[in-house]
């Protein structure tokens, strides 16, 4: 496949991006990713003051997984997963485009429920009051909801890689340099599942961030896939 010819056809889903925005009103973010081009993902971006990133920016852990399986994604999309983006927790969807059978490109909507979320807190503590039956309006209640894992949005994958770390470390409630071999290892696990390794340079960012060399992330990175065959 043609690069350009693939990037043309991805393009000609911008109308639609901007079409869904406009009814989706400004606290939802529509955003068209180029996925033949993870680390300038982002192509086209509507309401960014949701995840503030912009044109460029890298794919979200949601589209390097998509890629990491490959022909075993056979869903056309996946509807009310959980998002987040800094301190702000979202709902969202994504849309596969796929050329020729293969997924290509994504349209993800991210909506920011905070409003929604006072209100809900607003009317418990009314109910509270009057001794009211509580009816959560939260969003995030909602049955139906997608099993997929949270997707974090990032302006950069270093800062997916040390907020990656920085959970870890926040858990064990330790710096870096005290991570054991296990914990590492279970950081390369969560990168190599979200398709972390898939970017360039990928190895030599994971060995500076856990303070360890090239060949060890290597090692790390070799056990982690036998776990996965």
């Amino acid at each position: 496949m043609e690069s350009t010819e693939i990037r043309t056809y991805i393009e000609s889903f911008i109308p639609l991006v901007k079409f869904i925005a406009s009814i989706l009103g400004p606290n939802s973010e529509v955003v068209l990713n180029d996925v033949t081009d993870l680390e300038h993902s982002v192509i086209h971006i509507e309401n960014a003051n949701i995840t503030h990133r912009k044109i460029g920016d890298p794919a979200s852990n949601l589209a390097l997984r998509t890629i990491k399986a490959g022909k075993k994604e056979n869903r056309d999309f996946i509807a009310n997963y959980r998002g987040r983006a800094g301190n702000t927790n979202l709902r969202s969807s994504t849309y596969f485009i796929r050329y020729q059978g293969q997924i290509v490109a994504m349209i993800c909507v991210n909506t920011d429920q905070s409003s929604l979320n006072n209100l809900t807190k607003q009317l418990e503590l009314v109910n509270q009051a009057f001794n009211l039956p509580t009816h959560s309006l939260e969003g995030y209640d909602d049955p139906n909801q997608s099993q997929e894992p949270v997707e974090h949005f990032n302006q950069s994958n270093d800062s997916f890689l040390k907020n990656v770390i920085a959970d870890k470390c926040q858990e064990l409630n330790v710096s870096v340099k005290y991570l054991r071999k296990k914990d590492k290892l279970a950081i390369i696990q969560i990168l190599y599942n979200d398709g972390y390794f898939l970017l360039k340079d990928s190895v030599a960012h994971v060995a500076t961030e856990l303070s360890t060399s090239i060949p060890t992330v290597y090692r790390y990175l070799n056990q982690v896939k036998k776990l996965d065959n």
